[in-house]
């Protein structure tokens, strides 16, 4: 099943007990805080300089900057404004020792071991973010709406829900029940009220700026420290630009996380890593505590650091603020474009599975007494742990076709051919030899697949050892990938061997009993030879070869279903 339709189940299942086991948690945690991250320092926030703010001055003070102006050649204001920067940086020193000598324009070993924890807070949401929305944006924000926009989601999953649509509409065409349902979500979409649309911005907000923080190049800024008698330092002046960097971060996320956004964080994070109950309640644990952690470090340092004062003081400017970083706006074209593409998946996951089914049934009773034998250790339903190998379909087809079919009718008569055959062309020896070993080998070479896909086979092995790896995401999913990938390689080669075989065999059957009366041909010198064996032999020939030929129209139709081809 396609990625995103993984997480539309996902986000439509909000019913399932782990889901309740993580409402329950989340919104009865007593220790997550609520309130705000970042507030500003009232006492010496509002410092700005500007000519009316030293025009008010008591007469004596304007002339006191004035003469010491005339000595130093620079202006009164500017005096002034030097004369307030250095009372904010000997705030700085008494309110928050440690952490930034005015003095020296030195960063100090409080600050640095502050901005050791910040980057271990910020971390742990960058592996979070990275297991959610960075795997799937667009997915990740239609299971946020589904907490913030109950009413819209259940509304948008039933408009475009293929079976309730054809249930509505038996008589519709295909494509046209598909334009009901593009119809139907953005009818939907319309009926999002201002305070659903308010909610939804302030957590893709929340979203960027955990995001820009957790990815803030906090090495870069750390590695500026060099030891000292007293500990690690740094001149304040090297650094200014990325802490001006830091400071629009973290003043730009004021607010904690809501916890309908956290419980999507969580429950994208907690989808990939486990199935199990005990698992996911001890993880669930796990992450809130990671989290609560995190944010109250987040919080105790802009609590505890004056970043924008320290950047006052270093930049000798009193203007220095904070600015707001842009971000979040697009939450609602991503959120559409994920429904408009989410619904066209549904309708064609929904056609291709019922396309299977008949198409399964239709091979069993081709096959009559033998049941199709499904391939062990593929990714399915019955065995969501196995690996999702395109063309599983085909691979059961072709080992059921070479029981059912190959060996128990066509391999006596065609090996008559295959040992006595006397063949006009030595290129026509070689395809129908090819043709016929490819097909006898068949099962082992699905066998042998099968056995490497196994929990004990190569690619078995590494599938499932990184499946358990607890490295970033991201890292993991490309390790999935390419041991998908090997595997959909090794299938793509048996199948396409397979077809060439079958093809070969059909051409030179058909051939061989072009002639009606069957007693001459221009493939093969001894015919007459091989059809003296009684009179079954011809018959036999014509019966292996439409039975070749049916199994022929089967594999190319779910070639056609399971790889698109």
């Amino acid at each position: 099943m396609d990625e995103s339709l993984v997480f539309g189940k996902l986000a439509s299942g909000l019913t399932s007990e782990e889901r309740k086991i993580l409402l329950e948690k989340l919104r009865h945690s007593p220790s997550l805080p609520q309130e705000t991250l970042y507030e500003e320092q009232d006492d010496v926030v509002s410092l700005q300089i500007h000519q009316e703010t030293y025009s008010h001055l008591p007469w004596y003070k304007r002339l006191l900057f004035l003469c010491l102006s005339f000595f130093q050649g620079i202006s009164p204001i500017r005096l002034f404004a030097n004369y307030q920067i250095a009372l904010i940086g000997k705030w700085i020193n008494e309110t928050v020792p440690g952490i930034y000598d005015y003095q020296r324009d030195l960063l100090l070993p409080e600050l640095y071991k502050r901005l050791v924890h910040l980057k271990e807070a910020a971390r742990f949401f960058y592996h979070v973010l990275d297991q959610s929305i960075n795997r799937d944006k667009g997915a990740f924000y239609a299971f946020l709406g589904s907490l913030e926009m109950e009413n819209i989601h259940r509304r948008l999953d039933d408009g475009t829900n293929p079976e309730l649509l054809i249930a509505e509409n038996p008589q519709v065409p295909e494509a046209e029940l598909r334009q009901i349902a593009v119809s139907n979500m953005e009818k939907d979409m319309v009926l999002i009220s201002e305070k659903q649309k308010n909610s939804m911005y302030a957590n893709a907000r929340s979203l960027h700026c955990l995001k820009a923080l957790s990815t803030f190049l906090f090495d870069r800024l750390i590695l500026n420290f060099s030891n000292h008698s007293g500990g690690p330092s740094c001149t304040a002046g090297m650094v200014k630009d990325q802490l001006i960097i830091l400071q629009n971060v973290l003043f730009s996320l004021k607010y904690f996380p809501s916890m309908a956004l956290l419980e999507s964080l969580f429950v994208f994070t907690l989808q990939e890593s486990s199935d199990k109950k005990a698992d996911f309640e001890m993880e669930l644990d796990r992450l809130l505590a990671r989290a609560e952690r995190s944010l109250e470090i987040i919080h105790e340092f802009n609590q505890q650091v004056p970043l924008t004062q320290i950047l006052r003081c270093t930049c000798r400017d009193l203007s220095v603020s904070p600015l707001i970083i842009s971000g979040g706006e697009e939450w609602f074209l991503v959120y559409r474009d994920h429904w408009k593409r989410y619904a066209d998946e549904r309708f064609t996951h929904y056609i291709r599975t019922n396309g299977q089914q008949r198409l399964v049934d239709s091979i069993n009773n081709f096959f009559k007494r033998t049941s199709l034998k499904m391939l062990n250790y593929v990714a399915s339903d019955v065995n969501p742990q196995g690996i999702p190998v395109k063309g599983s379909l085909c691979l059961s087809f072709l080992l059921t076709f070479h029981s059912a079919i190959f060996m128990e009718k066509a391999q006596e008569s065609l090996e008559s051919i295959m040992l006595g055959g006397n063949f006009y062309s030595r290129e026509d020896r070689t395809v129908f030899t090819e043709s016929y070993n490819n097909l006898i080998k068949l099962e082992e070479s699905i066998r042998q697949f099968e056995m490497r896909i196994s929990p004990v086979g190569e690619l078995g092995k590494r599938y499932a050892a990184t499946q358990a790896d607890r490295t970033i995401s991201s890292s993991r999913r490309h390790k999935l990938l390419i041991v998908t990938d090997e595997a959909n390689q090794e299938v793509f080669k048996i199948v396409g061997a397979a077809g060439t075989a079958l093809e070969g065999l059909i051409n030179i059957l058909g051939r061989i009993l072009r002639n009606p009366g069957g007693k001459e041909s221009d493939i093969l010198m001894n015919m007459t030879q091989l059809a003296g064996k009684g009179n079954v032999f011809i018959p036999s020939l014509k019966d292996i070869l439409a039975q070749l030929q049916e199994s022929l129209k089967f594999f190319n139709s779910i070639i056609a279903l399971e790889l698109g081809k």
